[in-house]
């Protein structure tokens, strides 16, 4: 939006500068009326300095009243323009959400096959287990543990929470 500020502004400048030159003409153009109506004032007792001036008013007024509707033309096309922004930013957010759907999620980093957990892993998982309350020979055959090794973590584990 700061685009259209600055193209108003620049507008309006030039607007400033079209009615402050026709002012200067129409006070030229007085002038030079006033000068040579002085000469003709005196031999005729008109004055065509009034008529002109009149003339060169008419043309800033219709001048002004032109330049009004295209800054009411502007001030629409702007405000379009920002409805057709704020639709195309709907409609991109709408796509990226499609898009973001249709992503194909990128498959985990895969751990070989043939890594072990370590032996505090292995342990933890095995406590896990038997809160859960698996068998001793389910939880053995899984972790590779003796049993013994299982009775002590479950031992270890009521004396813990006691």
């Amino acid at each position: 939006m700061d685009k259209w500020n600055i193209i108003f502004l620049t507008f309006d400048i030039v607007l400033m500068g079209v009615i402050i030159i026709l002012l200067f003409r129409m006070r030229s153009s007085a002038a030079r009326a006033g000068s040579s109506t002085d000469k003709e004032t005196s031999s005729s007792g008109e004055t065509p300095s009034a008529d002109a001036i009149n003339d060169e008013l008419q043309k800033v007024r219709k001048a002004a009243r032109s330049l009004d509707i295209k800054r009411a033309e502007m001030d629409l096309l702007g405000r379009e323009l920002k409805e057709k922004q704020d639709q195309l930013e709907s409609v991109i957010g709408k796509v990226e959400a499609v898009i973001d759907t249709l992503a194909i999620p990128t498959p985990a980093i895969p751990t070989p096959a043939t890594a072990e957990p370590s032996r505090g892993e292995t342990l933890a998982m095995a406590r896990e287990m038997i809160s859960e309350g698996k068998s001793f020979s389910e939880i053995s055959e899984k972790l590779k543990l003796y049993r013994g090794e299982l009775e002590l973590l479950k031992s270890l584990e009521k004396l813990s929470s006691e």
